[in-house]
């Protein structure tokens, strides 16, 4: 598949899911989330598609364009040094596999901040 036509793919996605999404977690504040990529990688391009899709907003870093981003890259606390790595609040998370992997419950909890009965009634 091109970019061109995953681009197409990605909007498309998008605007299906954007007719019928809703989710209890719309109402809670999303973490700070980058995933750092390459160009040519299915996997990131799988990553990005399924955040896409959940209406996730996120800091692409592609570690071939800017030197910057590869040297954030090398300094990630992971053995592994795959892409795509998605960091969730400062965290490492892990990569497409760990991603697809998550239930729907799991997700939320990763992506959304969690307030608890106080800090909403306070």
């Amino acid at each position: 598949m091109y970019d061109g036509e995953m681009t197409v793919l990605v909007l498309l996605v998008s605007l299906l899911t954007a007719s019928v999404f809703a989710c209890d977690a719309c109402e809670k504040a999303q973490r700070s989330v980058v995933m750092y990529s390459i160009k040519q990688c299915t996997s990131c391009r799988s990553a990005k598609i399924y955040l896409n899709s959940k209406h996730i907003v996120y800091e692409e870093k592609d570690i071939q364009i800017d030197p910057q981003h590869l040297k954030e890259f090398k300094m990630l606390p992971v053995q592994s040094k795959t892409v795509p790595q998605i960091i969730v609040d400062g965290n490492v998370f892990g990569g497409w596999d760990q991603l697809k992997s998550l239930t729907a419950e799991e997700f939320d909890h990763l992506i959304y901040e969690v307030k608890d009965e106080q800090q909403i009634t306070t």
